[in-house]
């Protein structure tokens, strides 16, 4: 019945979060699972060919891929146990050996967004249980498996269609003539009122108040804005502008 309480909070925790970044939420999921002090994940980086942490604490961990972890539990897809009391800790950055007894390291499961592995630390020195490392890789598949589905669903919701063009929300970014362009916030928000009510024109006052609602209203702010995604639109239409000025009255697309 204990068990079956960790699995439903990890499971909660996960759903009420599902829009965060899949590696916060494996952080937090993972030490609800296990309830150790430390979680660190190790993300694969292909240009230099080792694992590596973010930046915590003005750090960033290194882990070599030819180092005992990286063959066991990157390559080999094996979760390994830790403790300081067999000096199984030797291919940790000093810093954990020092400070931890005991942990779990655990492969993450194949996803879309990233490879890598999971460091679970903890200064116990009892062995990690079965039920633990159980937790572990059950907050692990959960973490990504209801985070992808909700990538699909949202990213199905954020696409609007305007013509030729397809602007994706999510990957704030416009699609035309198989290129693509990369967008800031405002030109996205520009865009997507524009797009949603195509051949209409839509006053300067609609636009500011829905880009910049807590701001001064003012047109100079959304006239560069303007100017500056004209200017990537031509880059990737052929010279040519989709969004018209309707003088005194405000703007659309065609």
């Amino acid at each position: 019945m204990k068990e079956n309480n960790k699995k439903l909070e990890i499971l909660k925790f996960i759903i009420n979060n599902k829009n965060k970044s899949l590696d916060e939420i494996i952080t937090v999921a993972a030490k609800i699972a296990c309830g150790y002090l430390r979680i660190i994940v190790y993300e694969y980086d292909p240009s230099n060919k080792l694992l590596q942490t973010k930046i915590v604490g003005n750090k960033r961990f290194h882990i070599d891929l030819n180092e005992q972890l990286s063959e066991s539990v990157f390559k080999d897809k094996k979760t390994i146990i830790y403790s300081n009391k067999n000096n199984q800790f030797g291919s940790l950055p000093k810093e954990f050996r020092s400070k931890y007894n005991t942990g779990i390291c655990i492969p993450i499961p194949a996803n879309n967004k990233f490879n890598g592995i999971l460091l679970a630390l903890n200064i116990n020195e009892n062995k990690p249980t079965n039920e633990e490392v159980e937790n572990l890789e059950f907050s692990l598949y959960y973490s990504i498996k209801i985070t992808d589905n909700f990538t699909e669903e949202t990213n199905k919701e954020n696409i609007i269609k305007a013509g030729k063009s397809i602007l994706n929300i999510n990957q704030s970014k416009l699609e035309m003539n198989n290129k693509e362009i990369y967008l800031s916030e405002n030109e996205i928000k520009i865009l997507e009122i524009l797009f949603l009510s195509r051949n209409k024109i839509i006053k300067q006052k609609e636009i500011i108040d829905y880009c910049w609602p807590n701001k001064n209203k003012s047109s100079s702010l959304l006239d560069v804005n303007i100017f500056r995604l004209r200017k990537k639109i031509r880059e990737i239409n052929r010279g040519k502008d989709i969004i018209k000025t309707v003088r005194n009255k405000g703007y659309k697309v065609t």
